[in-house]
């Protein structure tokens, strides 16, 4: 009786050792844009969604963003280095936090604990590249755009932005020669993000960018779209609610019952918000949607998207919530029926 209660004992404390909580640490790189207050804050929020340990500290020589397992495949202790952008944290391969995200961090960990490094990063790997080549190539893309673009010559406005890449970039076969009679950018894109304004600017005259990573050594393409070459997204899904991404398009406005030019209603919504709007003009154009139609707004109170939604329905469109590569939102406009 003793030999099996003894055994029954050893097999409880397996058992309980089988589900020890994971470790996971986390060391915080902080980018010199970060405030000085960065390294309380932060230590603080990470501690409370469950990451042990976290150090707040300064980048050094070598230092790269990833997850490291210090412990083995049955037992693993991870050791999560990630990356602060002025009020951004970054988690390996590159996803995006705020000081208000503190749940979706605790899931993010919680995901890892529960699964491993592979599961964070492998499903989330883009272009063939690894978490700290994205890095080095969003490093690039995240320069803001400084010039207007609308009405330039598309050829001009992309030789210009290519120099904000800190990587060489290409044209593949005739793609210069074809942009230089693809005519002017019809979008403003000053203020967004140099990735995701080079992918708006191509990507109606099917063209893509994208990034390469050979030898070590990373750089740019720009070549024409087709299904086996995906390239730099126009824009990305924020990691933080609609209504934290872009609080004003929530707020209750007053309305008066007016009848006026659908693109005129827009850019009015959008400077009260201060959101920049992006147009998908080839298949506005193409389902022959006029944005000078005209477009009735009744009275009342209600929100911006409300009033985004119901404008832009009577013509067929509809509205994208999307961020740049510096988590600023924009509007993605472009046919409902696609």
């Amino acid at each position: 009786m003793k030999t099996g209660c003894a055994a029954f004992l050893l097999w409880m404390i397996f058992v309980r050792a089988s589900f020890a909580e994971v470790s996971v640490e986390i060391e915080v790189i902080m980018g010199r844009d970060s405030s000085l207050l960065a390294p309380q804050e932060w230590s603080r929020l990470l501690g409370e969604a469950g990451f042990q340990r976290p150090m707040i500290r300064n980048g050094r020589p070598g230092d790269e963003l990833g997850i490291k397992n210090r412990g083995s495949q049955d037992k693993p202790a991870y050791l999560v280095t990630a990356h602060l952008s002025g009020g951004t944290l970054i988690l390996p391969p590159r996803t995006r936090f705020t000081r208000h995200d503190a749940k979706a961090i605790a899931v993010w960990l919680q995901e890892l604990k529960d699964n491993n490094s592979n599961t964070i990063l492998q499903p989330k790997k883009m272009f063939g590249m690894t978490a700290r080549q994205l890095e080095m190539v969003e490093q690039g893309a995240d320069v803001p755009v400084a010039v207007s673009t609308s009405g330039k010559s598309r050829l001009e406005i992309v030789d210009r932005l290519v120099g904000n890449l800190h990587h060489p970039l290409v044209f593949a076969g005739a793609a210069k020669q074809r942009l230089s009679q693809e005519g002017v950018v019809q979008n403003e894109l000053r203020g967004l993000s140099t990735g995701t304004a080079l992918a708006a600017i191509l990507h109606p005259v099917g063209f893509v960018l994208v990034p390469e990573a050979k030898g070590g050594q990373v750089s740019w393409t720009i070549r024409e779209s087709s299904p086996q070459s995906a390239g730099w997204p126009l824009g990305w899904e924020s990691p933080r609610t609609p209504g934290k991404t872009l609080p004003g398009l929530f707020k209750a406005s007053q309305t008066q019952a007016v009848a006026l030019p659908l693109k005129s209603a827009l850019d009015q919504l959008a400077a009260k918000i201060a959101v920049p709007l992006v147009f998908d003009h080839n298949r506005i154009t193409a389902d022959r949607i006029d944005l000078e139609a005209t477009v009735k707004m009744r009275a009342g109170r209600m929100s911006l998207k409300t009033i985004f939604t119901g404008l832009l329905r009577q013509v067929g469109l509809k509205f994208e919530l999307r961020v740049d590569e510096n988590d600023k939102p924009f509007l993605w406009i472009a046919p409902r029926r696609r």
